[in-house]
């Protein structure tokens, strides 16, 4: 039924109003997909790539799953758009289910292997951070992601 309805919304363009109203009568989840970009420096040590979102708060890219992409792709893709960098999608970090937003995500580490100078959303700042510098400046939504990413990884 999540996929049917999804389809009625790209085809008909009802409203984010709408929509809502419609995820919440069927107890449909919007899927999303966030990553964790890193990069390891020739010391051993491992940076992570933040984005700046519209409210200038430091965040991790991410967004909606689109309709036919898979999880891992819309990782890709995301993070193409929002930061102008290409990864290889490594382990699940895990899904968060987020009752207020209607949203389920599923986040995943990502190993950086180029970064681009322009990309779709190149007037958000991006940043590389070393791991004790990350947890100070994520939004509060994303702490525990980057809590059970530490606990796996590190």
């Amino acid at each position: 039924m999540q996929l049917a309805l999804y389809r009625v919304y790209e085809r008909k363009g009802f409203c984010r109003k709408c929509w809502y109203y419609a995820r919440v009568l069927f107890g449909c989840y919007r899927e999303r997909a966030l990553c964790v970009p890193v990069r390891r420096n020739g010391g051993g040590t491992t940076e992570v790539l933040l984005i700046q979102s519209k409210s200038g708060r430091w965040t991790l890219p991410g967004g909606g799953v689109d309709v036919g992409e898979t999880k891992e792709e819309g990782s890709q893709r995301e993070l193409l758009e929002e930061a102008g960098v290409v990864g290889t999608v490594g382990m699940e970090i895990g899904v968060y289910v987020e009752a207020a937003h209607m949203s389920r995500t599923t986040a995943f580490v990502v190993d950086v292997t180029e970064e681009r100078q322009h990309w779709d959303e190149d007037d958000r700042q991006r940043a590389w951070f070393p791991l004790e510098e990350v947890q100070g400046r994520l939004k509060e939504r994303y702490q525990r992601i980057w809590r059970d990413y530490v606990a796996k990884c590190h």
